[in-house]
């Protein structure tokens, strides 16, 4: 069996990584980010599996550009829930006296 690796929330995280059959998904989990490799049996049920994928996609593109989005053709609903990591950066404001400009 392939292992198969998907994008999960932070409790699922904490829930799944000592099942057996899962595991922190090499590379990417030892990195602090919130992803789980099913490797073998028992691991989940084809329809938690399912759920889990399901999830994990909808988690993934809420991560894209709202313009990436509509292009792929996606509706987010709960937009906002989970970003996939992904931090909201505040503008920068110049010092006092400086300016961006070069």
């Amino acid at each position: 069996m392939p292992a198969i690796t998907f994008k999960v929330s932070k409790i699922a995280y904490e829930m799944l990584k000592e099942e057996p059959g899962l595991r922190p998904a090499p590379y990417l989990a030892s990195r602090g980010m919130s992803w789980i490799q099913y490797y073998a049996p028992p691991g989940l049920s084809d329809a938690d599996l399912e759920a889990y994928l399901t999830e994990s996609h909808r988690i993934v593109s809420l991560g894209l550009s709202k313009k990436k989005q509509k292009e792929l053709g996606l509706h987010q609903e709960g937009a906002g829930q989970e970003t996939a990591g992904r931090k909201t950066k505040s503008p920068k404001k110049n010092a006092p006296g400086k300016s961006r400009r070069r």
